[in-house]
């Protein structure tokens, strides 16, 4: 009996510490996928997308985003992050990569996640660099939204 106690103890503190180290993106509200849908950010705001363009080399590819320190979501192969933002700096870490913005209400901000790969396809490193809206807007209409 102290057997069967002690591996029900054990592996509920494996679920505990399971569930506390898993960050869920909040769903988006109809407000926000109207926004990240017609890149019109809501007024007083400004709009943030995330995008990683498909691969062909390898596709389960997908990175935990911080949105000023606080995790945002994950974005992966063929994918996108959108978030709202108020006016003022921002900054955008994914692993050793990040971007600081200053956003001003009204407008959007394009931000690409790229994955570098050694000679045998395995992930050396992934980056952040901002994007001009005339590469990225196109590319994010292919892609799907990550809730």
């Amino acid at each position: 009996m102290k057997t069967l106690h002690l591996s029900f103890l054990l592996v509920s503190s494996f679920v505990i510490v399971a569930c506390a180290n898993t960050t869920t993106p909040s769903k988006q509200t109809n407000e926000t996928q109207y926004s990240a849908n017609t890149f019109q950010p809501p007024a007083g705001k400004a709009g943030l997308y995330i995008f990683e363009e498909g691969s062909l080399i390898r596709a389960d590819n997908s990175h935990r985003v911080f949105l000023n320190g606080l995790a945002l979501g994950i974005v992966s192969s063929s994918s996108f992050l959108y978030a709202t933002l108020s006016p003022g700096p921002h900054t955008i870490t994914l692993e050793n990569s990040k971007v600081t913005i200053t956003a001003v209400a009204g407008q959007n901000y394009f931000v690409r996640e790229k994955t570098h790969l050694d000679a045998g396809g395995q992930i050396l490193t992934s980056t952040l660099s901002m994007e001009t809206p005339a590469k990225a807007i196109p590319l994010i209409k292919e892609l799907e939204t990550m809730e």
